[in-house]
């Protein structure tokens, strides 16, 4: 029976260490020899088991304590690995802090050193690096001290002891001008369908002075009777150019009126408003264009120069110049990255703002552009205190039942004389 055991001993450990590849353990060599008791005990019930031998037990008692200080040490291992990958992550945290106090210090130390420059020429060269630098242009070289201070604004035409301390309004009183009526048909007359249709035009000369005389007659076009005066004419007549079928001829018109209509122009500018009284209607012989006898009517931009201009433009121009050179900046950059490149698409962002901003400042730019107009287009007095626009609308009045209405005749071209009529 004994040697029936042992070979149901090794039957269970050769299963055993069949199915699961390990060492055998000391609960299955147990596990096993109960079996083996039972069956023998059952077969042999008047027959005692031999006690197992201090060999075996001391076997067992090992390998139960080694199975167990093995799992306990695993057990351990991994406590001390995440002990320690904890660690790790709070001394990088650390580290990541000391290295931004680190670079914060290294800044200011160099900002420091940028504002104890005491060179000009450096001191702009570093200043115009950094502003270039910050819109994708490179910096520009300083060749000499000139550069190396911002340039002044252009002077104007005159020096300021030179500007008079008149009243806006009286700056035209005792200036002298030549005017050319150009009458023809013109878009958006309320003139008859057959008047002017054939295209020509009637030049009309005359010469006037803006007087200081107070003008007691009611005018609607001028608008105010405080402040109106008398435009006394060269001669009281006016000249009609020559035409193809007749020489020029001279008409006698009266005396008319003047003023000064503040803030009534585009964009809140000053007006100059004044008429002629023709008594009699002007043509050429055969003509469709004529004057009609009454009132001739004429405005224009008016435009004081006796205070220095203001830079409104000249900013706004120096501003849009600015932002084409970065848009154009941005637009090579953007060319430079690939088409599925998330920093291209930024770049367009960009791009598309700077549109944005570039159309805003261009309207800002007309609207000073019509506050402002340059000084090709305006006509000065002979004193420069003043600026008439080159060219300006006529028109004249015609009765419709109980009111009337204003008819466009052509436009006029306004010049400064030196008749020193009074």
């Amino acid at each position: 029976m004994t040697i029936k055991t042992s070979l149901m001993i090794m039957l269970c450990v050769a299963a055993s260490s069949s199915t699961s590849g390990f060492q055998i353990s000391s609960t299955t060599v147990k596990s096993c020899h109960r079996q083996n008791l039972m069956t023998f005990q059952s077969s042999s019930p008047s027959i005692e088991p031999p006690p197992p031998s201090s060999s075996e037990a001391n076997e067992d008692e090992l390998l139960v304590s080694s199975s167990s200080s093995s799992s306990s040490s695993f057990e351990l291992d991994m406590d001390e690995l995440e002990v320690m990958r904890r660690d790790i992550e709070r001394l990088k945290a650390e580290a990541l802090v000391r290295v931004n106090l680190l670079a914060d210090k290294v800044n200011g130390m160099e900002v420091i050193a940028e504002e104890t420059v005491k060179s000009p020429e450096e001191r702009v060269k570093k200043e115009d690096g950094l502003s270039r630098r910050s819109v994708g242009v490179p910096p520009k070289p300083v060749n000499s001290i000139t550069d190396a201070v911002p340039r002044s604004r252009p002077s104007f035409q005159q020096p300021l002891s030179s500007y008079s301390n008149k009243n806006e309004k009286d700056l035209l009183v005792g200036t002298d001008w030549r005017v050319l009526f150009n009458v023809g048909r013109e878009p958006g007359t309320w003139m008859p369908k057959t008047w002017g249709v054939s295209g020509e035009r009637l030049l009309v000369n005359l010469e006037v002075v803006f007087s200081d005389e107070q003008l007691y007659e009611r005018e609607d076009f001028l608008g105010s009777i405080g402040d109106s005066r008398i435009l006394k004419i060269l001669n009281n007549e006016i000249t009609l150019g020559p035409s193809v079928n007749e020489g020029s001829r001279t008409f006698k018109v009266n005396n008319g009126g003047w003023r000064i209509a503040k803030g009534q122009g585009p964009m809140g500018t000053d007006v100059l408003r004044f008429y002629i009284e023709c008594g009699h209607e002007i043509r050429h012989q055969g003509g469709d264009v004529y004057v009609p006898a009454g009132r001739i009517y004429a405005t224009c931009g008016y435009f004081p120069l006796n205070h220095p201009r203001s830079w409104e433009k000249a900013d706004l121009e120096r501003q849009l110049e600015e932002l084409r050179e970065r848009r154009a900046a941005k637009e090579e950059e953007m060319r430079m990255e690939s088409l599925l490149s998330i920093k291209r698409w930024s770049i367009y962002r960009e791009v598309v703002q700077m549109t944005i901003d570039g159309q805003s400042l261009m309207s800002r730019l007309n609207d000073a552009r019509v506050r402002d107009p340059d000084m090709n287009l305006l006509r000065l007095s002979k004193d420069g205190d003043v600026g008439l626009t080159r060219e300006g609308g006529i028109c004249c009045k015609v009765q419709k039942g109980v009111g009337y209405e204003y008819h466009i005749l052509g436009r006029f071209n306004i010049n400064s004389s030196d008749l020193h009529m009074r």
